[in-house]
């Protein structure tokens, strides 16, 4: 059976923990006689990855073989996104938030990627039987648009994902962008999205970055974007045949993302803030105080004398 793609340096291979950390690695890679020339450069080559293969927070990247009872094979993996499954729900939500800051982006990277190439792997003419559509929510923390001084994780993912509004939809993958930040969002990404629903927004940069793609004739409509109340929305593209304010209906159950009314909540008398239920989810064991030590008093200090008062007309402020 002829294969649909060749296989490439960004096909899904299983890489042993145990090769990634082997001393003899980089230096095996280097001829003899060039190794004393860039010793410098694998010295601190070496350091970079000993740092990130002992920095906990990757360890979701390298526990593969920790688990191998969990997930045994690339396609249980797959299965996890609810991929070749016909019982369950069609829709597979994967919760990133745990993850720290850099290492959200090189984790968003390798699924958008999968996710392509698992497409791109179809033959032709069953790529439209199967659609799939990718959601980004919170985009502006993995789609940014380029910087100088861009971190290499926020290039990959947006490169990834750029590749993705550009060539996705010839595979069956579409793109659906989330962000309280649309200004904050790859250009690239943004020009290949034919349908727009905007909710209010307050900054005047979002604001002007809709009014340059949109049409003329809706412009005037998004001077309303700024009052616009909850669940309402400017929406115009292709799919709607002239642009428009509407009301979407309220989910129910609804989301844990309303509003905190402080007023009112301090107002009412209430338990104190469940500081222990925070340690606790943070994995951190709080100490138990030793209960055959009587704890010190403190030694009683005789009370300073009372100083005059003094008018209020000599208080500064």
């Amino acid at each position: 059976m002829a294969t649909l793609s060749a296989t490439t340096a960004d096909s899904p291979r299983n890489i042993p923990k145990a090769r990634l950390v082997d001393p003899t690695l980089l230096d095996s890679a280097t001829a003899p006689e060039d190794a004393a020339r860039i010793e410098t450069h694998l010295t601190t080559l070496k350091l970079r990855l000993k740092t990130r293969l002992d920095d906990p927070r990757w360890q979701s990247f390298l526990n593969y073989e920790d688990q191998p009872t969990v997930i045994k094979s690339l396609a249980e993996w797959m299965e996890r996104f609810g991929i070749a499954k016909q019982e369950g729900p069609r829709v597979s939500i994967i919760d990133l938030s745990m993850l720290s800051h850099e290492v959200l982006p090189y984790a968003c990277t390798i699924i958008g990627r999968v996710l392509l190439e698992a497409r791109e792997n179809l033959a032709a003419a069953r790529r439209y039987k199967h659609p799939w559509v990718l959601v980004l929510e919170e985009a502006h923390n993995y789609a940014r648009p380029p910087r100088a001084d861009e971190e290499r994780g926020q290039t990959l993912s947006r490169l990834a994902f750029e590749r993705i509004a550009k060539e996705g939809r010839k595979f069956g993958l579409s793109l659906i962008i989330a962000s309280q930040r649309p200004s904050e969002v790859s250009q690239t990404i943004i020009s290949q999205c034919a349908n727009f629903i905007s909710h209010r927004l307050q900054n005047p940069d979002d604001i002007d970055h809709f009014r340059r793609i949109i049409p003329m004739q809706a412009r005037r409509l998004l001077d309303q974007v700024t009052i616009l109340a909850s669940g309402e929305a400017i929406v115009f593209g292709s799919a709607f045949h002239v642009p428009s304010r509407v009301q979407f209906d309220r989910p129910i159950p609804g989301p844990y993302s309303q509003t905190a009314a402080p007023f009112y909540e301090w107002s009412k008398e209430k338990d104190p803030f469940p500081l222990a239920e925070v340690i606790a989810a943070w994995g951190i064991q709080q100490p138990v105080p030793n209960e055959d030590v009587a704890p010190e008093l403190p030694t009683p200090t005789e009370a300073p004398a009372s100083e005059p008062e003094t008018p209020d007309d000599q208080v500064p402020f």
